[in-house]
């Protein structure tokens, strides 16, 4: 999984929110940190107050953008729409061959024979 984004709030007690890229399922999540494992599963279910940890697709051929609605109990954590690029690197080994052809030259100096 790819992270994409961190929401994190000035006071450090409150929950924090991990942006990450799905790549089996081609979907953007939304994980709670920093709460407790009971508060993580309710999120995650969407229980309780709790939403967020799926996002939608806009459709739209050409990008990438998902509507985000994040929602702890009566607060509304964020609402928008992410969108953002994944550009995967290639690694590529080119094997080249090569020749080379030419003359070489050498200097007549006086006295010289031309032996062949």
């Amino acid at each position: 999984m790819l992270t994409v984004g961190e929401l994190k709030p000035k006071d450090n007690a409150l929950p924090r929110f991990l942006l990450r890229w799905d790549e089996r399922a081609k979907s953007l999540d939304v994980d709670i940190n920093n709460v407790s494992r009971e508060i993580k599963r309710m999120f995650k279910a969407g229980k309780r107050g709790y939403e967020g940890h799926h996002t939608m697709r806009v459709p739209d051929a050409e990008n990438r953008i998902f509507e985000v609605n994040i929602k702890i109990p009566g607060i509304t954590v964020f609402k928008g729409e992410i969108s953002f690029g994944l550009h995967r690197e290639l690694e590529v080994t080119v094997n080249l061959e090569a020749s080379v052809s030419g003359c070489v030259e050498k200097k007549w100096q006086e006295g010289e024979t031309l032996k062949r």
